[in-house]
C-alpha cells in the first residue's frame, strides 16, 4: 500500500514538475458548508470553527476529495492573480515536495523533509500559515488579517464567502503538506520501534542467555567496554572474567583418594559468544577460555580452563611437583545469581 501510495505522490510530482494546464474553474478542492455570501461576521466565526476542528489530516462537517499536489499547485497559481502574496508559493511547494519522492538516498529525503518542515507551518491560536517563497525564505499569511477582515463587511456578500474559502484552503493545504514528511517519518518511527525492541531484547539476551557475572566482573566489563559516541549501543558478544569462583570435582593424581571436591577460581579469562535465533537478537551456546587456580583445602594447582556453555567448565592444571590436575566446576553464578 506504501508503495502504491510513493507511486501515485510521484506521478503527480512528475506532471507537476512538467507544466501541466490548469483548468479555469474556479470550483474549490473542498466542499465547504457554508452560505454563498457571508458578513464578515459570519466568517470570522466559520473560520473560527474550521482552524479548531480540522485535524492534522482531516476536517469535520466537511464531505471533500482527497487534494493532489497537481489540483493544489493549480488551486494556488489561480489564486495568486487575486492575492499576489501566493505567486511564489506554489512552485516552492512543488519543489519542495518533489524533493522529498524523487530523492535518491535517505539522507536526501531527510533533508527536504527538513525544509519542509520548517516552511511549512499552522497555528489555530492566531489563525496564520507559513508557506515557502522561495529558496531559503517563507512567508506567514494572516488568514483573518489578510483575507476575511480585509475583505469582508459587516454586509453579506460573495466576495465574503470567496476570502473565507480561500482561507480555509491554505489552512488545509498546510495540513496536506505536512503529511507527506508525517508519511515517510512513520516508516522512521516504525523503524526506530522496531529496531528498539531489538536492540533491548538484544541486551537481556547478553544479560541472560550467556555467562552469569559477578559484582566484581560487572565493574571490570564497564570499565572495559566503551559505549558509542553517536545513537545507539549494541551489547557486546564477549565477557571479561575475573575472580570467579567454581565448584569442580577434580582428579589429584597425587592424592590417595583422587577424586575429591575443589575450590576452582578463574583468575583472568574471556567469554564469547554470536547472536542468531529471530532478528539475530538471541545469544547463542558461547566458549570461554580462563587462567584458573585449583584449591583442594591444602595444595593449589594451576592451568586453563574451557568454558563450554554457561553452566559447567573443564579443567586442566599443574600442581607442586608437576602433579595432575583434572576438574570439572559447576558455575555458582549460574545457580546462585
Amino acid at each position: 500500500m506504501k508503495l502504491f501510495f510513493r507511486s501515485v505522490i510521484m506521478l503527480l510530482i512528475t506532471i507537476t514538475s512538467n507544466g501541466y494546464a490548469c483548468s479555469s474553474s474556479s470550483t474549490p478542492l473542498l466542499k465547504l458548508n457554508v452560505p454563498a455570501s457571508l458578513t464578515k461576521e459570519q466568517a470570522t466565526q466559520q473560520l473560527d470553527q474550521w482552524l479548531l476542528s480540522l485535524s492534522a489530516k482531516h476536517a469535520t462537517n466537511t464531505s471533500k476529495p482527497e487534494p493532489t499536489l497537481e489540483l493544489i499547485n493549480c488551486y494556488l497559481t489561480e489564486k495568486s492573480v487575486s492575492s499576489p502574496k501566493l505567486s511564489t508559493v506554489a512552485p516552492a511547494l512543488d519543489n519542495i515536495a518533489s524533493l522529498i519522492v524523487n530523492a535518491q538516498t535517505v539522507e536526501q529525503r531527510d533533508s527536504a523533509i527538513i525544509s519542509l518542515n520548517r516552511t511549512v507551518n499552522r497555528d489555530a491560536g492566531s489563525g496564520f500559515v507559513q508557506f515557502p517563497n522561495g529558496a531559503d525564505s517563507t512567508i506567514e499569511i494572516d488568514l483573518y488579517q489578510d483575507f476575511v477582515n480585509s475583505i469582508c463587511t459587516d454586509s453579506s456578500s460573495s466576495a465574503c464567502s470567496e476570502a473565507f474559502s480561500l482561507a480555509a484552503h491554505l489552512w488545509w493545504f498546510a495540513a496536506y503538506y505536512r503529511s507527506i514528511p508525517d508519511f515517510y517519518n512513520d516508516e522512521n518511527i516504525i523503524s526506530s520501534l522496531a529496531f528498539n525492541d531489538r536492540l533491548n531484547k538484544k541486551w537481556l539476551s547478553y544479560k541472560n542467555d550467556t555467562i552469569l557475572l559477578w559484582p566484581q566482573e560487572v565493574l571490570l566489563n564497564s570499565l572495559v567496554f566503551k559505549q558509542q559516541e553517536r545513537g545507539f549501543t549494541k551489547p557486546p558478544s564477549y565477557k571479561l572474567l575475573s575472580l570467579r569462583p567454581s565448584i569442580g570435582l577434580s582428579y589429584l593424581s597425587d592424592q590417595s583418594h583422587h577424586i575429591q571436591p575443589t575450590l576452582n577460581i578463574d583468575l583472568l579469562g574471556i567469554y564469547w559468544w554470536k547472536y542468531g535465533g529471530d532478528n539475530g537478537v538471541t545469544a547463542q551456546s558461547g566458549k570461554g577460555l580462563a587462567t584458573t587456580l585449583i584449591w583442594d583445602g591444602s595444595d593449589t594447582a594451576f592451568g586453563l580452563t574451557y568454558h563450554h556453555n554457561p553452566k559447567w567448565s573443564a579443567t586442566i592444571a599443574h600442581g607442586k611437583d608437576n602433579d595432575l590436575v583434572l576438574s570439572i566446576s559447576f558455575q555458582l553464578a549460574h545457580w546462585l545469581l
